[in-house]
């Protein structure tokens, strides 16, 4: 059991980085096409 805590902590951990970089990424590109109000041309990628 405590193995498999030492090898689940990294992969969660990274699971949990890549998420607030995806969230972040996500929440300045919406201020952005905020603040310029072009939503329209705005590049979104879902």
């Amino acid at each position: 059991m405590l193995n498999r805590a030492r090898f689940d902590a990294p992969f969660w951990g990274l699971l949990l980085v890549a998420t607030v970089l995806v969230g972040a990424t996500g929440f300045l590109g919406l201020a952005a096409a905020a603040q310029t109000e072009s939503f329209a041309s705005a590049d979104v990628t879902l």
